[in-house]
Formats: C-alpha cells, sequence, structure tokens
C-alpha cells in the first residue's frame, strides 16, 4: 500500500466545491490501493515540521491544485519549492494553471505528472515546456442528479466582492430568485469580526456586507447542497464550484468570470460557451434559459469522458 502525503487541503475554506473535491480524491486514492497518511490544510503554514516528517515517509506526493496555481500565488510556489526535489513521485493535480512565472515551470518539470482542469491550462503549460493532462473538477466526479421537478431560480457571488455586491444589488428583488449560499462558517462572529476590522482599516465595507450575504451561517451537506441546486430553474453566479454542480445536475445556469480563466475554460471545453458572461454584461441581463438538447449531450459527453479519464490516471498513478 502506497503511502500518500496530500497538500493544500481545502477543505477549512468551508466550501461545497472544495469539500467535494478532497472527497473524491481521497475515495479515489482508497479505491486504488493507496493510504492518506498526512493532508496539510490550507490554513496551515507549508513549511512546517510535521508536513516536512511526513513528507520523508511518503511513496507519493499529491498537490491538489484548485484555484490556487494562478498569477504567481505564494502559497502555491512554497508546495512546488518544498517537493520539487525529493525523491518521491510527485503530481500536481485538479489545477487551474494562469498567469504564473518561469519559476513555476522550473520546478514543475520536475514533478511526474500535472492534471489541469481546462484547455487555456494546458496550453499555457505547454508553452512552457510541461506536459500535463485535461480532466474535470474533482467536483464532477460525484454522480449527477437530474431532477425533473423544479422551481424558482438561485442567484450566487463572486470571488470578487464588488462584484458579488453588485449581484445581490441586480437580483435580490427579482422576483423568484433567492440566494445560493456555497460557501459557511463554523464561526460567525470570528467571521463577522475579521471583515469588520478589515473595513475599519480602508473604509470600505463591501466585504463584510458580501460575506453576510452569501456565507451561511450553519452548514449542510454537500449532498444537500447538490439538491439545492438540483431543484432550481436555473442559477446565475460567479462561483466556479457552484457552476460545476449546475452542470452536474443539470441546472441551466449563466456563469461569470471571475479571477482566472477557469471559469470561461470550463464553459469552452464542454462547449458551452453562450453561457459565459462579463461582470459588464450583467446590467442587460436575459432570463436563463433552459438547456438544448445539444448542450445536454455536450454535458453528457464531457462528464462521461471526464470521470473515465479521472478513473484511468489515478488508477496508474497509484498503481
Amino acid at each position: 500500500m502506497k503511502k500518500i502525503v496530500i497538500l493544500n487541503d481545502t477543505t477549512p475554506d468551508c466550501h461545497y466545491g472544495c469539500s467535494r473535491v478532497i472527497s473524491n480524491l481521497n475515495a479515489l486514492i482508497e479505491e486504488f490501493g493507496g493510504k492518506v497518511i498526512h493532508s496539510l490544510k490550507i490554513d496551515k503554514k507549508i513549511d512546517n515540521p510535521l508536513t516536512k516528517e511526513y513528507l520523508l515517509e511518503a511513496d507519493i506526493v499529491i498537490i491538489n491544485g484548485e484555484g490556487t496555481f494562478h498569477h504567481g500565488a505564494k502559497r502555491a510556489y512554497e508546495m512546488l519549492q518544498l517537493v520539487a526535489k525529493l525523491p518521491v513521485k510527485k503530481y500536481l493535480v485538479n489545477a487551474t494553471y494562469d498567469s504564473n512565472p518561469n519559476e513555476f515551470s522550473l520546478l514543475l518539470k520536475n514533478f511526474d505528472g500535472v492534471t489541469v482542469r481546462e484547455t487555456k491550462s494546458q496550453q499555457q503549460l505547454s508553452q512552457c515546456g510541461i506536459h500535463s493532462i485535461v480532466l474535470p473538477d474533482l467536483s464532477l466526479y460525484s454522480n449527477s442528479l437530474d431532477l425533473k421537478q423544479r422551481r424558482g431560480y438561485l442567484y450566487g457571488d463572486s470571488v470578487n466582492f464588488r462584484l458579488a455586491w453588485k449581484i445581490h444589488q441586480l437580483f435580490q428583488n427579482r422576483e423568484g430568485f433567492s440566494v445560493n449560499r456555497i460557501c459557511y462558517t463554523s464561526n460567525r462572529w470570528k467571521q463577522v469580526n475579521r471583515y469588520i476590522l478589515k473595513g475599519i482599516r480602508k473604509f470600505d465595507f463591501t466585504k463584510y456586507k458580501t460575506r453576510n450575504l452569501f456565507v451561511a451561517s450553519t452548514q449542510i451537506t454537500d449532498e444537500e447542497y447538490h439538491m439545492e441546486v438540483a431543484r432550481a430553474e436555473g442559477i446565475i453566479t460567479g462561483r466556479y464550484h457552484a457552476i460545476c454542480y449546475a452542470i452536474n445536475s443539470y441546472t441551466p445556469f449563466l456563469a461569470i468570470g471571475s479571477n482566472s480563466h477557469k471559469i470561461e475554460g470550463l464553459m469552452e471545453d464542454i462547449g458551452l460557451d453562450d453561457r459565459s458572461l462579463q461582470a459588464e454584461q450583467l446590467t442587460s441581463f436575459t432570463p436563463i434559459f433552459s438547456f438544448s438538447e445539444i448542450e445536454i449531450e455536450k454535458i453528457d459527453k464531457f462528464l462521461t469522458q471526464g470521470r473515465k479519464g479521472i478513473r484511468t490516471y489515478y488508477q496508474s498513478i497509484l498503481s
């Protein structure tokens, strides 16, 4: 049984997309005979003695790329530095790779494999001489839901707080729409105080206002969140994983661009470009139209081939 260390466990983000990604990653590792001996949470320092100790025992190191590997993020670079020269198998998986400096690709040359979530990411890596495989986000490995009875519409937020506030202002009083909260918190007051203090420092309470609006004070399960999206007639959101849940429940959606090319890239890979919006298009919003038969066929193909590719890849690196 191969011993695995996971870096960038995003579950402390209290985010239904992140929790499903890590859950599916762990399930794949277990299914194909691996054992996770250490999982470095995103809220812990990378350069810590405990992680280094486990890395010396590991047979394989897996970095969960998710939304971390774009625009030269310090944490992403530190993870690459930590493991690049270790005498173990090294994999960067489930990554969006966007606008990183050359130092990133130089370290990735020491890796045994890289998977990215969009062709756009693969193209950037290819320009740096790095081979990668395109596989869907690991949240999409979960089974689909396709409910026939649906009611009402959802609107979500964005990692861009100002855009999130704009979305709320546009849709809070629109008939038939309600808030979709993909994030939750286990300590409401701690969060509220943190964003009040940030607002006082900058004289800008936008972050505090949007957090209050879009972060749930209680947690439901991933399956319950999936059901919430599956019951809707449609959803408009700037959250990548909310879109993944919509795809995985055949819920019609409009996707607003994020802080990297991950949303536009996902739309292009499936062939749903018409469902991608830029922020400036929000004011001329048109209704969320139902999926056509052609769109459903594209989603089916994307999910079927993607899940097969995910299984094949993890079986190959763990065998």
